[in-house]
């Protein structure tokens, strides 16, 4: 009475759908006690209709509630399995996707060249031969043997041979043309690596795939077939076949064989893929691939596939869904690649950034931001930029394999972190940078956002910094606009001198060159303390400076664009293998050793040059250079070098090495020489001619 049926009566039953495994029965038969379910469908006698043990093969059982007054009422347990159909449903869902994003054409296939040595069977030719199959005439056929092994199906083998292995394969067999052979309803197709092993790929019958009609000599030909691995070897294997209305593949004395005309295997020639809209992130890439493993999940569900294969192609598929649904319904992707100023564009419903300038742009910041102590990026206004180098501003944009990667003055944008809202930092490491991704929201402004594995996390400014927010959808996102840079301007002051280390190439212009010495290119002056660097061009005007490259510029007063170069094809010229230049991309504040002495570059008692720096240390300004000069090799008295440009300046005066033996003996040029050359030589300061 409690479940609305009669006792002991089969004609008034419940029909209950179950899968294998543990499943709770009480939806369907409600919190009954005192009861057994007994079923050949079931593990046991089940007394808890919570937890009953599903174990029987997909069909239909008979199943009785007996209760302990031996009240018997009886059930039908219909098993079903429920993993495949919620792949076949997940294959449905995934092509209504595919079909709302775009277009999906495979290109014409090419014909895989076979010869009758590339296939075998299992029990040999009745009829015809192999090689009829790959003549292109159904009229003339092969016939499998029904003389051996009753009640096997019989096989072909096709052999692609090394080198032509597929992944992807199309099917295709014509049926005999005239005959009484009985012609394939029902075939499967596998493949193998090894030609031992083989996994069943599909099943194909004439119902349900429109396999060709007896002896019509019509083609049939499969949809690709994907599997997971590259093939050398396919399967060709008849389940059923009909003649005269007898299944199973026998002739009227009970022996199983088959006929057909043609067989053959085509190679996918790859697909045409048509991007519905481009006002969301859905991509060519995107939807092909989404494509592909719904091809392979049909695959898998057309086969003997167990339910561990299906459970793990539907996590597949699923992954690939959701990406394909996520970027249909997300803002278009904008793609950028190269040096760009971003700038924060003000939205009133933000909070004010410190400054006041209503576009401020986002900077390299060397102070502490965040609540740890850690440095990060900012927001720099124009007017109070001045204490920054100009390439603080300058971010490089390159592509990942998901995204895009951020970095300004050597420093990589790392992700958001997951937790709260915190200021975003930068590492020195490449492999710690986020991947982030530009949306568009008007023309030229655009939300920033990372795409880590936690998920989406935007840009957002914070007072003078910049920020994850990791709540979009109830805080206002930030938004930026990206301006691509040509070039990093300098300006020459009338010491004509100026140095420089950038982190990106660039291009020496007009009336500039770029210098780099080392320690054969010092020599000693009348002044104990004092030594001449003569300079070394390393990129004239028109050449490519390597970024990271410390440099001394040399050229006329005046303001200089140096063009960037984004051609990663040009030489670029790089600093001397012995230099005594180092570099920086953000101010460092330097300490002074005892073995490597440091100098800095400025102006001072002898002249524009390279002074020593104070025992106490001190900042170099972004994107300079300083040199160092080890006592090992280097006297210890030096305080200052001058630099020279004209091969024979500085060059007029005496070495002052009080203790040396022998005369100390010098070029024009500045060179040291072991005894004097023809021409002028410098001796102990004077200038000697040797004729």
């Amino acid at each position: 009475r409690h479940l609305g049926l009669d006792h002991n009566d089969y004609s008034s039953v419940i029909t209950i759908d179950v899968a294998v495994g543990i499943v709770d029965l009480t939806p369907y038969l409600g919190n009954l006690t005192n009861v057994t379910l007994t079923s050949d469908a079931v593990t046991g006698d089940a007394t808890d209709l919570s937890a009953v043990v599903i174990t029987g093969a997909v069909g239909t059982y008979d199943a009785t509630l007996t209760f302990t007054d031996k009240t018997v009422i009886k059930v039908k347990l219909q098993v079903k399995d429920i993993k495949r159909l919620e792949l076949q449903d997940l294959i449905n869902r995934t092509n209504e996707l595919i079909a709302e994003c775009g277009t999906i054409t495979p290109n014409e296939p090419s014909a895989m060249v076979l010869t009758a040595s590339q296939l075998s069977d299992n029990w040999g030719e009745q009829e015809g031969s192999l090689s009829n199959l790959l003549d292109g005439n159904s009229g003339t056929y092969y016939v499998s043997n029904w003389g051996n092994n009753p009640n096997t199906a019989h096989y072909i083998q096709i052999d692609l041979g090394d080198g032509n292995e597929l992944e992807q394969a199309i099917i295709t067999f014509s049926a005999r043309k005239g005959g009484g052979a009985p012609t394939p309803t029902k075939i499967t197709i596998s493949y193998s690596t090894d030609g031992t092993t083989f996994n069943d790929v599909q099943t194909f019958t004439q119902a349900a795939d429109g396999l060709p009609a007896a002896a019509s000599g019509e083609k049939w030909t499969s949809p690709v077939i994907s599997v997971n691995q590259a093939a050398r070897y396919w399967r060709f294997t008849v389940l059923e076949c009909t003649r005269d209305g007898n299944n199973k593949g026998t002739n009227s004395q009970g022996i199983y064989h088959f006929g057909i005309g043609d067989l053959g295997v085509l190679k996918p020639n790859g697909y045409t893929v048509n991007v519905n809209s481009t006002g969301n992130q859905v991509t060519e890439e995107l939807l092909l691939n989404t494509y592909l493993e719904v091809l392979k999940a049909e695959n898998l569900l057309n086969s003997t596939a167990t339910i561990e294969q299906i459970e793990t192609e539907i996590e597949s598929l699923q992954a690939k869904y959701d990406a394909l649904y996520e970027a249909l319904h997300s803002e278009p992707i904008s793609t950028f690649d190269g040096i760009y100023i971003i700038k924060h564009k003000r939205d009133s419903s933000e909070q004010e950034p410190a400054v006041s300038e209503a576009d401020v742009f986002v900077g390299f910041h060397d102070n502490s931001l965040d609540y740890g102590g850690n440095k990060g990026f900012k927001l720099i206004a124009e007017g109070t930029y001045t204490a920054n180098s100009v390439a603080d501003k300058y971010f490089t944009i390159k592509p990942t394999n998901d995204g895009f990667m951020l970095s300004v003055q050597g420093k990589y944008l790392k992700a958001p972190e997951t937790s709260t809202w915190n200021h975003l930092l930068f590492s020195d490491d490449a492999g710690e940078a986020g991947d982030y991704l530009f949306e568009k929201v008007e023309n030229d402004v655009f939300n920033v956002r990372s795409i880590e594995e936690w998920g989406q996390i935007y840009l957002n400014h914070y007072a003078d910094g910049l920020i994850g927010n990791n709540q979009p959808e109830t805080s206002p996102r930030s938004t930026f606009t990206f301006t691509k840079v040509d070039s990093y301007p300098i300006t020459i002051s009338d010491a004509t001198m100026a140095t420089l280390c950038l982190p990106f190439n660039v291009v020496m212009p007009d009336g500039m060159n770029a210098y780099d010495f080392a320690a054969s290119d010092i020599t000693p002056t009348t002044k104990t303390d004092v030594y001449d660097c003569r300079m070394q061009v390393i990129a004239a005007p028109g050449e490519t400076l390597k970024s990271g490259t410390p440099v001394i510029l040399h050229a006329t007063p005046g303001a200089y664009a140096l063009p960037i170069q984004y051609d990663a094809n040009v030489e670029a010229k790089t600093k001397l293998q012995s230099s005594l230049l180092r570099g920086n991309f953000i101010a460092q504040k330097l300490t002074q050793s005892d073995e490597d002495i440091k100098f800095i570059f400025t102006k001072g008692g002898s002249g524009v040059g390279f002074y020593r720096m104070q025992d106490a240390g001190g900042t170099i300004a972004g994107n300079k250079c300083w040199m160092v000069w080890n006592v090992q090799t280097m006297p210890t008295n030096v305080k200052a070098l001058r630099i020279s440009f004209d091969q024979t300046t500085g060059i007029d005066n005496v070495p002052i090495t009080e203790q040396a033996k022998a005369p100390a003996i010098y070029d024009l040029a500045g060179r040291k020489l072991t005894s004097p050359q023809r021409g002028f030589n410098i001796v102990n300061g004077k200038k000697v001619i040797i004729k």
